[in-house]
Parts: C-alpha cells; structure tokens; sequence
C-alpha cells in the first residue's frame, strides 16, 4: 500500500527530523510502519514543498478480513525520536481519514 504525504517548510529546523506514517485500525492499534524522509533538513528552504511516498507492507493476514485503517502522520526529531506537532495543533500527529482494504479471496 503507498501513501503520500506533502509537506510545507515553514521554518527548516537545526536539528534531523524524520516523516512518521503509521498504518493503524480502528483500535489504534499499530498494524504497519513506513517512516522515512527523503528529503534532507539540510536541503530545505522556507516555502518549500515536498511529497514523501510511504510504501506499506500489510500483514499477512490483512487479506483475510475488511477493516477500517487509518494513517497517523506527523514529524518526530530523529536525535531524540520526539514528535513534533504539526502548526496549529496541540497533537502530535495528524490522522488521516479512514480506509478499507478489502481481501483478495486467496
């Protein structure tokens, strides 16, 4: 499964940062990860905007049932692994809608 996310440099930061994008159901709990950044703080400038393609591999299982996932998205310092709060919000991360992924009846 393949989310993409876009991003707007507001202000580059001095200190190395990472995109979270966690795959969750409709518990919240953790079902995939696929964190990453491919574009490096280094690099960024004020105005900036990046897309960042996270590639999921779902459980074995998933093909065995329908459920509601969603995508909990957010930025996290990788030299203290804290989460940064997106502008204007008072949580940690952002969720994003919900999805079903439906089995292929293998």
């Amino acid at each position: 499964m393949t989310l993409r996310t876009y991003w707007e440099v507001l202000n580059r930061p001095d200190f190395p940062l990472s995109v979270m994008a966690h795959l969750v159901d409709d518990q919240g709990m953790l079902v995939a990860i696929a964190d990453g950044l491919s574009f490096p703080v280094e690099n960024w400038q004020n105005g900036d905007i990046f897309a960042q393609i996270h590639l999921f591999t779902l459980p074995s299982d998933s093909h065995t049932h329908t459920l509601p996932y969603s995508f909990n998205v957010g930025l996290y310092r990788l030299d203290t692994m804290e989460r940064i709060p997106p502008a204007g919000s008072e949580a940690d991360h952002l969720t994003l809608g919900s999805i079903e992924v439906r089995g292929s009846g293998r």
